[in-house]
């Protein structure tokens, strides 16, 4: 039996990223506070359009995180309050609504601290799926593939 390797805190980070896209979180921010705190590696900032969808947000991140062997230490909040924070330990992730995260306003927080590009995750995750795509259409070429049908370019 082979135990699944161990997830770094940028992994998780990541991870939980890609499942908030998937759900169609909006606005996310990956805060490195390795250098600043001792209480975690990597806070995520995301918001969502209203309680169903944060409470949405909230449980795709804990499946996807929980299949690659990482569980929520602690959840805090509801989706009806506007704000739900889980605890992965090297990773919390603060899900909210547009209203309740300018009013907290935890973005200015940790200003000083450097942020993870967010857009190489969504960028790559484009490029997968149009190569998949791209596979399932049945023409079985890859990139650079010369077109072998007359006039087929």
């Amino acid at each position: 039996m082979t135990l699944p390797q161990t997830l770094t805190s940028l992994d998780m980070a990541l991870l939980a990223i890609e499942s908030i896209h998937d759900k169609k979180g909006f606005d996310p921010i990956i805060v490195d506070v390795r250098q600043h705190s001792t209480i975690t590696d990597y806070y995520l900032l995301v918001s969502g359009h209203n309680g169903p969808h944060l409470k949405a947000l909230f449980t795709e991140s804990r499946q996807r995180l929980k299949a690659a062997g990482t569980h929520c230490y602690r959840q805090s909040g509801t989706s009806d309050s506007g704000w739900i924070v889980a605890d992965y330990v090297d990773i919390i992730i603060h899900f909210f609504t547009t209203e309740t995260r300018a009013y907290y306003a935890l973005d200015e927080l940790w200003k000083d601290a450097p942020r993870v590009p967010v857009a190489a995750v969504t960028e790559l995750k484009t490029v997968i799926a149009l190569k998949k795509k791209k596979k399932s259409t049945g023409t079985g070429r890859g990139i650079g593939a010369r077109s072998s049908v007359i006039g087929e370019e």
